[in-house]
């Protein structure tokens, strides 16, 4: 069974209850700032204090935690979000430390939002909150042990299966993340990619093999970054459902960046394990188990991306609870989203 690390990164609005405010924050808070722009240097004061209130509930919760994003994602930072303002509000991040095991995704998860609900009240999301995750190979390395990176036959499988579960996966998103320009779709865009768009919208005329042989011919690993719309060097071009950029960078990650905000612990397991399952099944399972004749003329729906899904766990590790944290029963969610 194979292993993959992952992160998650999840953008969410709070504001400290009574009992934050009198044990932790103490005299530090502005107490009647519930606007930006009523006072933007006392708003941003008690975003900070925020911030650290935060770390020293979830460090007494037992969560290792800190301000910043460490190089080594030994702990989870409380970050600063440049989400839009939100009245009475308080927007952060939530990093986490990098993840590789399952039971792992579930306490940390199931603790981190557990200590949100006791010390902050949590807002409903807007639109532009999301949650992105990061898949690699391996832990985070240093400047001379970089992290293991995905091969360019595994790239290729992965911008592949891309393609093949765009559309249902689009079709499971809330209606306000299907075509958000913080996680465009990497095939079916408004600014779809030259070369790859025609191909991929005559799939119902000459089915999947002249765009799986375009990406069969290319010959490294920035042909495929940009064939996905991103670039190593434009950190612009990162805006896509799946950021293949950091691939070609230290951190050697692929990023789901889809996903819409989250609240609770369930919705972050869910979209999480989604996210590891997929990558795997792209790169662990036989490709003939998940890929169609390439002469076929349909594009994939909901039940093959379930069984994608279900394909990668099995590659996984302690699949078992990939599959628990996964709820594929969730109706909820597999479902055509409005």
């Amino acid at each position: 069974m194979s292993e993959l690390y992952f992160g998650i990164e999840i953008e969410i609005y709070v504001s400290p209850k009574g009992n934050l405010k009198e044990k932790i924050l103490k005299n530090n808070w502005h107490n009647g700032i519930n606007s930006r722009v009523k006072d933007d240097k006392k708003w941003n004061q008690n975003l900070q204090w925020l911030r650290r209130g935060l770390v020293e509930v979830l460090i007494a919760a037992d969560v290792k935690a800190g301000l910043i994003v460490s190089k080594d994602h030994i702990q989870w930072a409380i970050v600063e979000e440049t989400i839009d303002p939100f009245e009475r509000y308080w927007g952060v991040e939530l990093v986490s430390m990098v993840l590789n095991k399952p039971e792992d995704l579930n306490r940390e998860l199931d603790v981190i939002f557990s200590t949100l609900y006791k010390w902050t009240n949590v807002a409903t999301l807007p639109a532009s909150c999301g949650t992105h995750i990061h898949v690699s190979l391996s832990g985070p390395g240093t400047f001379l042990n970089r992290p293991k990176g995905f091969k360019l036959d595994q790239l290729k499988a992965l911008l592949k299966a891309v393609a093949l579960y765009e559309r249902p996966i689009i079709q499971i998103l809330p209606t306000s993340r299907k075509q958000i320009q913080y996680a465009v779709p990497n095939f079916s865009s408004t600014t779809p990619h030259k070369e790859m768009q025609p191909l991929y919208d005559q799939v119902q005329k000459k089915g999947w093999h002249p765009l799986f042989e375009y990406i069969r011919k290319q010959k490294n690993q920035d042909n495929i970054i940009n064939l996905a719309g991103n670039s190593k060097s434009d950190h612009t071009k990162r805006y896509t459902a799946w950021n293949f950029s950091n691939i070609g960078n230290d951190r050697r990650t692929l990023e789901f960046r889809s996903p819409p905000g989250v609240v609770t612990s369930e919705d972050a397991k869910f979209w999480a394990a989604f996210t590891v399952a997929f990558v795997s099944g792209a790169i662990y399972a036989e490709e003939k188990t998940w890929q169609p004749e390439e002469s076929v003329k349909t594009y994939y729906n909901i039940p093959s991306l379930q069984t994608f899904i279900r394909i990668g766990a099995s590659h996984l590790a302690d699949s078992q609870l990939w599959n628990k944290a996964l709820l594929l029963e969730r109706k909820d969610i597999w479902k055509k989203q409005k």
